[in-house]
C-alpha cells in the first residue's frame, strides 16, 4: 500500500496475517533501478580492484593453502597438499571459484604470480558486487527506496566490505551467493517467478554448500520466501536448491568416494574436541570485541536502535542473530565468521538511517518519483562524513583499537602488502630447471609463505617452522617471549649451509643473513633474501615432488631440530591425522 512512507512491501498482504509477518514474494510493478546504482557499483568495483593490485596479502592460512593453492594444483598440476585434501576434510568447490583466472593465465601464456597474483584476485573483487547488490534489491522490497540506496552506498564503500573482497576465504563467495538470492527473490512474482525462484534456490543451496554454518539464515529466507509463492515458483525454487545440492554431492562422490563425504568429515571435525589444543581457542567475546572496534561502535548503535523497531525490523535483524550465533559455541572465533553478518547489519544501517532522515523531509512529486525524499542537507551531510571517517579509517587500518584485533583485522589496509612475497616471485622467474628444493628458512606464520601459488616451482617446499603449532608438535617449552623461537632459529640458520649444501638448490632468508655454500641470488628492496646453492649441479631433491603444509614440509626437519637442541620425547601425531 501506498502511503506517507512510499510503498512498504514488508507488511503482509494476506488477510489475516500476523503483525510483523513480511510477505516478500508478492507481485509488484516493475520499477527501474536508482540512477546512481551503476555508478556506484562501478566505483566500488575500482576501491576494490585498488586492493586486489595494491595490496598482497593473505587474511588466514586457509585462504591460501585450502583455495587458492589447491586451484593451483588443478590448472597447473601441482601444490602443497594440506592435511584437509589428504583425509577428504574438504570439498573441490571452493578451490573451483578461483581457476578460472588461473586457467586464463595459463592458455594466455601469462603464467606469472605476478599476474596471475592480481588477476585471480580482482576475479574475487568482482563477485563480492553480488554483496551490496544485493543490499539495494532487498531493502528496496523489504523497506523502501531511501533505506536501500542508504544501504547500497554503505555496501559499496565500507571499509571492511573493500579490503575483503579480493580474498577467497569461504564467508566471502558465500556472502556474495546469500545477497545475491536475496536479489532475486526480490523480483517477487510475475513475470518470470519460475526462473527467479530457481536462481535464488540455487543460490541459497550454493551459500550452504560454501559455508555450512549458513545454513541457518538460507533455510529461513527459504521459508520467507515459499510462504508467498504460487506452486510453479515453489517447485522451481526447491528443486533447484536440491539440485544443487546433489550434484555437489555427487562432485564429492567422484573426488572422494563418498556422496558429501567432505562435509561428514568437516562436521565430524568440527565436533572431536579440536579446541582442546593448546592455544587454539579464542578469547571470550573476541567476536563482539571485532564488531565494536572495526565498526567504530556503529554496529553497536545500529542493533541498539534496531530493537526499538523489531516489529518493522525483525527479518534482517533475524538474518543477522542467524548468522551470527551458530558461530559462537565454536571455541575457534575468527573474524572471517561474521562477514556476511555485517553486511546485514549495514541494510538495518540503511533503514534507520532512512527514517532518521524522514524527519523534515520533503517528498518528491509523482513525476519525478514520488516515493523518494530529499533528505535534509545537514543530516544528510553529518552521516555522511561520519560513514567517511570510519571508512577511511579502517581502509588504512586506523581505527582506535585495531591492534587488539587479530592479525586479519589489523592487517585490513587497503595496500598492505606481506613483505616475505617478493622473495617468492624473485623464485618463480627462475628458470625451472635450476630450482631443485627450497627451504624457508624463516619464521612467520605459514601463510606468508606463499607455497607454489606464489613460488609457482613445481619443487619441494620445506618450511622449518611456521607458527606457534611446530612447538607443540616437538613438544619444545616455551618461555612466552620467544627466546626459545629465537634459539632454535638461530641455531638452523648458523648450520643452514652444512646441512642443506646437498638438499636444497635455494633457501629464503631474512635480509643479511648468509650461509655457507649459497649466495645472494636476488637482493631485493623487501625484508628476504633468494640465496642459490653454488653447486646447484650436485644437489639431490628430498624425496617426492611436493611437501606438505605441516606435515611432510615440517615433520622433515625434525630430525634436524632435535639434534640441534637436544630433544627428546616422541613428536605429536597432531596434525596428521585430521580428527580425533
Amino acid at each position: 500500500m501506498k502511503g506517507k512512507r512510499g510503498k512498504d512491501f514488508s507488511r503482509s498482504r494476506k488477510k489475516g496475517a500476523k503483525p510483523g509477518w513480511a510477505s516478500l514474494w508478492v507481485a509488484r510493478a516493475p520499477r527501474p533501478v536508482w540512477k546512481w546504482f551503476f555508478p556506484c557499483l562501478a566505483a566500488a568495483f575500482a576501491l576494490r580492484l585498488l586492493a586486489a593490485i595494491g595490496g598482497d596479502w593473505i587474511m588466514r592460512p586457509d585462504e591460501l593453502f585450502q583455495y587458492l593453492e589447491q586451484a593451483h594444483r588443478i590448472v597447473f598440476g601441482y601444490g602443497s597438499v594440506p592435511w584437509e585434501f589428504r583425509f577428504a576434510e574438504r570439498t573441490w568447490l571452493l578451490p573451483a571459484l578461483s581457476v578460472p583466472p588461473l586457467w586464463l593465465a595459463k592458455i594466455t601464456g601469462l603464467d606469472s604470480p605476478s599476474f596471475y597474483v592480481s588477476l585471480t584476485d580482482s576475479w574475487h573483487s568482482l563477485l563480492s558486487l553480488a554483496v551490496p547488490a544485493g543490499m539495494y534489491f532487498f531493502t528496496r522490497r523489504f523497506y523502501n527506496e531511501t533505506g536501500a540506496r542508504i544501504a547500497f552506498v554503505l555496501g559499496c564503500f565500507w571499509h571492511e566490505l573493500i579490503v575483503s573482497a579480493p580474498h577467497a576465504q569461504a564467508e566471502f563467495p558465500a556472502a556474495a551467493c546469500f545477497f545475491a538470492a536475496l536479489a532475486f527473490a526480490a523480483g517477487g512474482a510475475g513475470k518470470n517467478a519460475a526462473a527467479r525462484a530457481a536462481a535464488c534456490g540455487l543460490f541459497l543451496g550454493l551459500t550452504v554448500l560454501i559455508r555450512p554454518t549458513f545454513v541457518f539464515a538460507a533455510g529461513f529466507a527459504a521459508l520467507l520466501f515459499l510462504r508467498d509463492m504460487r506452486p510453479r515458483a515453489r517447485a522451481a525454487m526447491v528443486g533447484a536448491g536440491l539440485a544443487t545440492v546433489f550434484l555437489v554431492g555427487l562432485w564429492d562422490y567422484a573426488a572422494w568416494g563418498g556422496m558429501w563425504k567432505s562435509y561428514f568429515n568437516y562436521a565430524k571435525w568440527q565436533t572431536s574436541g579440536y579446541a582442546e589444543i593448546p592455544g587454539w581457542a579464542s578469547p571470550p567475546g573476541e567476536h563482539l570485541e571485532s564488531l565494536l572496534i572495526a565498526s567504530g561502535g556503529l554496529f553497536y548503535i545500529v542493533f541498539a536502535a534496531a530493537l526499538f523497531r523489531v516489529r518493522r525490523l525483525w527479518i534482517p535483524m533475524a538474518f543477522f542473530l542467524l548468522l551470527f550465533l551458530p558461530h559462537q559455541w565454536s571455541p575457534l572465533k575468527e573474524y572471517t565468521n561474521l562477514f556476511p553478518a555485517r553486511a546485514v547489519l549495514l541494510v538495518l544501517a540503511g533503514c534507520l538511517i532512512a527514517r532518521w532522515l524522514r524527519t523534515g523531509a520533503k517528498k518528491k512529486p509523482e513525476s519525478e518519483g514520488g516515493d523518494d525524499l530529499i533528505p535534509p542537507k545537514t543530516k544528510a551531510a553529518a552521516l555522511a562524513a561520519a560513514f567517511a571517517l570510519v571508512s577511511l579509517a579502517g581502509l588504512f587500518g586506523k581505527l582506535p583499537g585495531m591492534e587488539k584485533l587479530p592479525p586479519a583485522v589489523k592487517s585490513s589496509a587497503l595496500f598492505y602488502r606481506f613483505p616475505f612475497y617478493t622473495a617468492n616471485y624473485a623464485l618463480s622467474r627462475l628458470p625451472p630447471e635450476e630450482v631443485k628444493s627450497v627451504v624457508f628458512l624463516v619464521a612467520p606464520t605459514y601463510a606468508h609463505f606463499g607455497g607454489h601459488y606464489y613460488t609457482h616451482q613445481n619443487a619441494p617446499l620445506l618450511f622449518p617452522f611456521t607458527n606457534s603449532h611446530d612447538y607443540r608438535i616437538l613438544n619444545l617449552p616455551d618461555t612466552g617471549d620467544g627466546t626459545r623461537r629465537n634459539e632454535i632459529f638461530n641455531a638452523v640458520l648458523q648450520n643452514a649451509g652444512a646441512h642443506f649444501a646437498k638438499s636444497a638448490s635455494h633457501l629464503i632468508v631474512p635480509r643479511g643473513i648468509s650461509a655457507a655454500g649459497f649466495s645472494v641470488a636476488e637482493e631485493n628492496a623487501g625484508d628476504y633474501w633468494l640465496l642459490a646453492n653454488e653447486n646447484i649441479g650436485g644437489v639431490s631433491a628430498p624425496a617426492g615432488a611436493v611437501y606438505d603444509i605441516l606435515d611432510n614440509g615440517i615433520m622433515g626437519l625434525v630430525g634436524l631440530v632435535k639434534q640441534l637442541d637436544g630433544i627428546e620425547g616422541e613428536i605429536s601425531d597432531y596434525p596428521l591425522t585430521p580428527y580425533r
